[in-house]
């Protein structure tokens, strides 16, 4: 397990603002957080998601997966295998802005998915698979043979 840190936004964000806070951070994942609960987005998913609807926002994206918060003293693992130590606004030298308005999340996550997140987001992904896909255009095959399955923003 490792710590990787994420953006956090409300999850009535629009996903162009949740793809240019994971550029900026040169990660490939967000949270959103709904109603006291933590929702993972990648950014493949974000991509396709855009591609075909350049106003959509978190809210109509079903997440990638549901994290469970978990106080930093108490990182135990959650029944999902992830775990989550979440992180205040004044905790990162940022203004204090109240606890319902997180910016950041560190996550100890396991190679799997540390590996899906790090890095930059792609400009294309595969909407079969959601792999990124290089130097793609909207409407290419997928490099493992899904026809015309590249979406790209």
């Amino acid at each position: 397990m490792s710590d990787l840190s994420l953006p956090v936004l409300d999850r009535n964000a629009t996903a162009r603002d949740a793809l240019a806070q994971m550029r900026q951070r040169a990660i490939s994942g967000i949270v959103a957080r709904h109603e006291g609960r933590f929702l993972l987005y990648t950014a493949g998913q974000v991509v396709v998601a855009l591609s075909e609807n350049p106003d959509v926002t978190l809210a109509v994206l079903d997440p990638e997966r549901e994290l469970s918060p978990i106080l930093p003293q108490n990182r135990e693992a959650t029944r999902s295998g992830y775990s989550i130590a979440v992180r205040h606004p004044a905790d990162f030298g940022g203004k204090d802005k109240g606890k319902d308005e997180l910016q950041e999340a560190t996550f100890s996550v396991e190679a799997g998915l540390l590996r899906l997140l790090q890095g930059g987001p792609e400009d294309c992904y595969c909407k079969v698979d959601g792999k990124p896909v290089a130097d793609g255009k909207t409407g290419d095959d997928c490099p493992d043979g899904h026809r015309g399955s590249v979406r790209c923003v």
